[in-house]
């Protein structure tokens, strides 16, 4: 999880951790069920961040009815870390990996793409302001699209899928790489 606390809240910085960890077990076809979290803390940080930090996790995996079953707390000399280890159950009819990619499958994202790089530069820049709080938002929160998520496996509607969090290009080229199959972009569709 890329981050940086004069950017976001411990809060955030904690749902953060959890989405996109449940964001990488929905988009295998499963649903998250435990997780467990490591945390390097430098002494530059309060018992408060922490405490939010934890909420933060706490609010995201009761959303999606995840457990939190353990994990380490550790001191860091330098930077603060947080790794999180999850675990799912499938609920489709098979694992939905991106090496199960066809040749004739559609390619379709869900979401806007880059809203959440997007807010990353507004915060480097320094431009957070009205009318750009969904872009912001996206960077600091990126709760899963799990409505959509849902349609698609109730209407059995794909065998590969794989979570697009280091872009279109990269993220497709993997599930290409992984499925040995190519795929053209028409951008203008």
């Amino acid at each position: 999880v890329h981050f940086k606390f004069s950017y976001v809240d411990p809060y955030d910085v904690g749902k953060k951790a959890v989405y996109v960890n449940i964001s990488d077990i929905l988009s295998m076809g499963a649903l998250p069920l435990y997780f467990l979290v490591t945390i390097g803390v430098t002494s530059a940080m309060s018992s408060r961040d922490i405490g939010r930090l934890y909420r933060g996790m706490r609010q995201a995996a009761r959303e999606f009815g995840a457990i939190m079953i353990g994990g380490d707390t550790t001191e860091s000399k330098h930077d603060f870390f947080i790794d999180v280890s999850m675990i799912g159950k499938i609920i489709t009819k098979s694992y939905l990996g991106r090496d199960k990619a066809r040749e004739g499958d559609l390619i379709a994202v869900t979401g806007s793409l880059g809203e959440s790089a997007y807010g990353l530069h507004l915060f480097r820049e320094g431009k957070v302001g009205k009318g750009l709080k969904r872009f912001v938002r996206r960077y600091a929160s990126p709760k899963p699209p799990y409505t959509v998520w849902k349609e698609i496996v109730k209407h059995d509607i794909t065998e590969a899928m794989m979570d697009v969090s280091d872009g279109l290009l990269i993220d497709l080229g993997r599930m290409m790489t992984e499925s040995r199959k190519g795929a053209v972009i028409y951008l203008e569709k």
